[in-house]
């Protein structure tokens, strides 16, 4: 069977937020009225805060994470300001008591990462100060759910803000993430009475956790999408489903016509099998099974 070879991408998320005083607002400053605070910032794209904790899952983002001190204020010191970042418990002790938040996590074995420096200096006349975190990703153990709030511990005197003063670099686990061979079949008609024309085996994919019992997996062969959920009680997985988002089919050029149903899912021998069927842009019929093995 032939093998081709598969790249992994790290997908980065756009957007902004900004502080204003004590209390962050997702409006930009006015530092006229009010005393300088610290906060954490990332380049390009803002990562720090409750409200972008999306935007921090350690899976989605390079193994080394840059981010910086930024001083918020109407006019820059006067005089240097030493600063202290590092991983602060109780901020995932809080976290983790919030009712409102239903998945509860652990703290990152110190294994999993590095802080390259944990106290910088933000010189009198500028506002940042750069930190570099890395993370060790294969050592990982992604059936669980980890969290490193990392946070401005020590301001040199100098308001820290609540909100923007951590990033909740976060991973969540899923009992069926991980890396899997994906064998790709494919027939060239309405259904898969004949020998297929395509079986091949497309190397390692990933099923990558949305949640505690979800997981997306792009196919290395149609490039589709497939979301395979499912029920953990206690440690036992049942009542599993496959989807897709079917607006995906119009990018590649292919219009659904049945399916995706989930032939197999045996999470003990972890082996999944999705199958469904769709026209190609000039009308062909094609019927497509992906199957998942474990690595």
């Amino acid at each position: 069977m032939k093998k081709i070879a598969i790249h992994f991408s790290s997908i980065i998320l756009l957007g902004s937020l900004f502080t204003s005083c004590v209390k962050d607002r997702n409006v930009g400053p006015d530092f006229s009225s009010t005393q300088p605070v610290l906060e954490l910032r990332t380049p390009i794209s803002n990562k720090a805060g409750l409200a972008n904790f999306s935007k921090a899952v350690i899976g989605n983002l390079p193994d080394t994470v840059q981010f910086y001190v930024n001083l918020a204020s109407n006019n820059t010191l006067d005089h240097d300001l030493n600063i202290t970042i590092g991983v602060d418990q109780d901020r995932l002790n809080t976290y983790n008591a919030d009712a409102a938040n239903a998945v509860k996590y652990e703290l990152l074995p110190d294994s999993d990462y590095t802080i390259l420096k944990t106290s910088g200096t933000i010189v009198k006349g500028q506002r940042i100060d750069s930190f570099q975190v890395v993370f060790y990703k294969d050592k990982i153990d992604i059936t669980s759910n980890y969290m490193l709030p990392v946070a401005i511990t020590d301001g040199d005197g100098v308001l820290i803000s609540e909100n923007q003063g951590v990033i909740w670099f976060h991973a969540i686990g899923n009992p069926i993430a991980g890396l899997y061979e994906e064998e790709w079949i494919r027939w060239n008609q309405t259904d898969t009475t004949l020998a297929p024309d395509y079986d091949l085996d497309l190397g390692a994919v990933g099923f990558a956790p949305d949640n505690p019992t979800q997981i997306s997996v792009q196919s290395l062969g149609t490039g589709e999408v497939d979301i395979i959920s499912f029920t953990n009680n206690a440690g036992v997985l049942s009542n599993f489903q496959v989807s897709f988002d079917e607006n995906q089919f119009a990018t590649l050029g292919i219009t659904l016509t049945g399916g995706p149903y989930l032939l197999t899912a045996d999470p003990v021998n972890g082996v999944y099998v999705v199958y469904f069927t769709y026209n190609n842009s000039t009308g062909s019929p094609r019927c497509i099974k992906n199957i998942y093995r474990k690595l």
